[in-house]
């Protein structure tokens, strides 16, 4: 049977790997804020419209309001992807099954009001913050600095690189978020998008 994770998995692994973000995002949101695209990959990618989105703001498509890609396009700031799922928390915390799952890296004092279990928490505005698509042991991302997406081969890997580049006195830690059913909307074409 064909899932959708099994469509998921194909995406990210076979459409996506390697793209930049000028492959993905229609809307023409690729050359402004060039410095973080990984929510956005990962709201294309997986379909979330919810908060401000690439087809909003000033694009090369888009020359402010009334332009053709307004309200359209996908999800771009991490900190309201985060915030936007109602389930969501600390990684070590995340539901059985793991596939699917949105994992983020962020200095835990960026995300606050975790619940004594380890779940909730709303994400704040600090710049260090990530977002990957976990799959099959392996975390799905798009590197800002090398413009496209990669995969890290464990989770491991992932929070190692992370810590590096945000500085491992800052406890940099592992949230998840899940994407719900009748969030998850995937790109009427989506193996085009990537």
């Amino acid at each position: 049977m064909y899932n959708m994770f099994d469509m998921l998995l194909k995406t990210l692994h076979v459409d996506c790997l390697g793209k930049s973000i000028d492959d993905i995002c229609s809307n023409g949101f690729t050359k402004v804020h060039a410095r973080n695209h990984c929510a956005h990959f990962v709201s294309h990618v997986l379909g979330i419209r919810f908060g401000e989105l690439c087809g909003n703001l000033p694009n090369e498509k888009n020359r402010g309001k009334g332009g053709i890609t307004n309200g359209t396009g996908a999800t771009i700031r991490c900190n309201e992807l985060y915030n936007g799922l109602t389930s969501r928390g600390k990684w070590e915390n995340r539901p059985a099954f793991a596939d699917g799952l949105l994992i983020f890296v962020t200095p835990a004092g960026n995300v606050r009001a975790l619940l004594q279990d380890g779940t909730l928490g709303t994400m704040g505005t600090d710049e260090r913050k990530h977002v990957g698509i976990y799959f099959s042991g392996r975390v799905y991302h798009y590197s800002n600095g090398g413009n496209r997406v990669i995969v890290d081969p464990t989770v491991e890997r992932f929070h190692d690189k992370f810590k590096g580049q945000y500085g491992r006195k800052n406890n940099v830690s592992l949230f998840f978020a899940v994407v719900p059913y009748d969030v998850y909307e995937p790109h009427q074409d989506v193996h085009n998008i990537c």
